[in-house]
């Protein structure tokens, strides 16, 4: 028996209900289960994973986190911080990722207090038709505002905004949220309107690229640019989705079924949380050796191939498993990734950023660019 990482990020999932019924939800087809984790299955997971691993990561997720309230999520929030304490676990995170409709100012502080990070997905200006809530929504953007916390938003890119993304950027800034753009990749989605090709998005977020990086109003941190500019100075990539995910992350949903990430759904899981003495017995699993393989002949298939590869590493198994297969390349995902990062670094290298930061009008660039720079000559030191 061996860990494959002293790290492991985890989605825990304690519910799959929702109150909201999001156009381009992957539960959508499937089930939004209204089963809710009970404490003893989060208690064993952190009895059974705590005591092997040096840092970790815990993201509540869903479904909705918040569907059962303030007392329910807190709970299980002191449940992982008293655990983390009883296995000298002193490396630990927590956020929330919600859609920030049930939020209320003294849910909000409560976080805080237990030092555990807001996500919030939000859809800018096609929110109202995409996924509902808005007012609600941009209420708690401003409760977490006023206490002194930065809101950080993941926004779908969609045939119905990818024309208007600058649009869409300018309101994330009037409102004062960071924000990550991320497609929207349901091929087989029956609601035409809201498909978007690989070229459109590349296109569009190629003009969103050279906007934002003359902008010299920019009040606002904007991914995936950041971190794909940090993964070209650095020569690797540092998201999950583009490094070697399965050895240090999982998902768990409320039955305690474990499962790669928090997006995979639809292949047999790893084990359950209740058959399992220590969280390491996964790796061994036939669904883990299987995925494992799929992915390995997709990624020496990438190694072969693509000139991005390092900043890359084969993609993201579920993007791939959505489009492509697995075990192949080429897919949505695929083509995106390697199209906009080329443009990416041609635009770097044009201007010369990394020697030229203090030059660039882009504000919030030209400090992060100083940043990666200086703690990279820091670490060589």
């Amino acid at each position: 028996m061996y860990q494959f990482s002293k790290v492991l990020n985890v989605v825990i999932k304690p519910t799959l209900a929702c109150n909201l019924r999001c156009k381009y939800c992957y539960y959508q087809h499937t089930d939004y289960n209204k089963e809710k984790m009970s404490t003893e299955i989060l208690s064993r997971f952190c009895d059974i994973s705590f005591p092997y691993f040096k840092k970790m990561l815990i993201i509540w997720h869903g479904g909705e986190p918040t569907l059962y309230g303030k007392n329910t999520l807190l709970a299980y929030i002191d449940i992982v911080n008293k655990k983390s304490k009883q296995y000298s676990l002193l490396d630990i995170s927590q956020s929330v990722q919600t859609n920030g409709t049930l939020l209320n100012d003294n849910f909000v502080k409560c976080l805080k207090a237990a030092n555990v990070s807001i996500g919030i997905s939000y859809d800018g200006l096609k929110n109202s038709y995409l996924r509902n809530g808005t007012d609600k929504v941009l209420k708690s953007i401003r409760m977490i505002q006023e206490n002194n916390l930065t809101p950080k938003a993941l926004s779908v890119v969609s045939g119905i905004n990818y024309k208007n993304l600058i649009d869409e950027y300018e309101n994330a800034k009037k409102l004062g949220i960071d924000v990550k753009y991320s497609p929207y990749e349901d091929v087989d989605s029956p609601l035409e309107q809201i498909k978007i090709s690989s070229d459109q998005y590349v296109e569009c977020m190629e003009r969103l690229f050279d906007y934002w990086i003359d902008d010299k109003n920019c009040c606002i941190r904007l991914e995936p640019f950041c971190g794909m500019i940090r993964d070209y100075y650095k020569g690797k990539s540092s998201t999950c989705t583009r490094t070697s995910c399965m050895q240090r992350w999982i998902g768990i949903n409320p039955n305690g079924d474990v499962f790669p990430c928090g997006r995979f759904m639809n292949i047999k899981p790893y084990g359950n949380i209740n058959n399992l003495n220590d969280i390491r017995e996964i790796y061994h699993s036939e669904s883990y050796v299987s995925l494992l393989k799929k992915a390995n002949i997709r990624k020496k298939k990438c190694f072969d191939e693509c000139d991005v590869f390092q900043f890359c590493e084969g993609g993201c198994n579920y993007d791939a498993a959505l489009t492509s297969g697995i075990e192949n390349n080429s897919g949505f995902d695929c083509r995106i990734f390697k199209n906009f990062f080329k443009y990416v670094m041609k635009v770097v290298d044009s201007r010369d950023l990394f020697k030229c930061f203090k030059n660039v009008k882009n504000p919030m660039l030209s400090k992060f660019l100083e940043g990666i720079v200086t703690s990279t000559v820091c670490q060589k030191q």
